[in-house]
């Protein structure tokens, strides 16, 4: 028979320095693997910002259905394609999210260099954030690094943004029993509760909160201001439309606020 036990885990995140910016790449190859030869999975991408040039991994299945087949092609032919491969994928520039600062670190370094910081308004404010290219830019700067890599597609962002949404108003059990909602930044420390979770990733930090709330069996609302809409949590029996006083005063104004029309007829009318 199962049993359910209760362990606690401490969680700790600290925000850490790094300079983003946005810059297309161009993909210049094959990735080459530590031996040399060409992975015929990953292409190489190199990008320029104001920090330097820097090059990635590119998976081969993010181009469309027809450059991939081209690609495809120029391996089987000759695995130095390179030249052909910058070719094919000439018109291929997707404006990456590009981090300069040191993404992994020991605990004593986060210790020594990061800053103690709250994850949960991390989270609000990463689910208030218009998340174009310029709102994730500042997002980023303000809190540190994304994940371990240093560079970043938007739309990854996006799709977390869309997931955490659906899993704080939603389906607990979706989030719970996806990747998602574990971390494995797992660490034993000399001190009780001797397990810990610590990061200064926004990404781990952001799907640790959602799944310590979702343990503790927290239900959400979203808030009634309709350019908020942030998920809140409900912590009594009080009927709560909105996250915070500044949302129900904010459309508390505007209710009372009559129509710039409606105030010229009244004013007509009294003369």
């Amino acid at each position: 028979m199962a049993q359910i036990i209760q362990i606690p885990v401490a969680f700790e995140f600290r925000t850490t320095r790094a300079k983003w910016e946005a810059a297309p790449v161009r993909i210049t190859g094959w990735w080459r693997r530590d031996d040399g030869t060409a992975d015929s999975q990953q292409l190489e991408a190199e990008v320029k910002t104001s920090f330097g040039v820097s090059s990635f991994k590119f998976p081969l299945g993010r181009l469309t259905e027809e450059l991939e087949e081209l690609c495809t092609d120029a391996f089987l032919e000759d695995e130095n394609s390179d030249e052909r491969v910058q070719v094919c994928c000439s018109s291929v520039r997707p404006i990456m999210l590009v981090c300069s600062g040191k993404t992994y670190m020991s605990d004593n370094d986060r210790t020594k260099d990061g800053s103690p910081a709250d994850a949960w308004q991390l989270r609000d404010e990463f689910l208030r954030t218009t998340l174009d290219h310029p709102g994730a830019i500042a997002l980023l700067n303000n809190w540190g690094p994304w994940t371990y890599a240093g560079h970043e597609e938007l739309r990854d962002l996006v799709r977390l943004q869309k997931s955490v949404r659906e899993a704080l108003t939603g389906s607990a059990a979706k989030w719970l029993t996806s990747h998602e909602s574990f971390p494995s930044l797992w660490r034993r420390i000399p001190e009780y509760p001797y397990f810990a979770l610590r990061t200064n990733l926004c990404r781990d930090a952001i799907r640790m909160t959602v799944t310590i709330d979702l343990l503790k069996k927290l239900r959400f609302r979203t808030c009634a201001r309709r350019d908020c809409a942030l998920p809140f949590a409900i912590q009594s029996k009080h009927k709560r439309k909105y996250c915070s006083q500044y949302c129900g005063h904010l459309e508390s104004v505007r209710r009372n606020r009559k129509p710039k029309s409606l105030q010229l007829r009244a004013g007509e009318r009294s003369r």
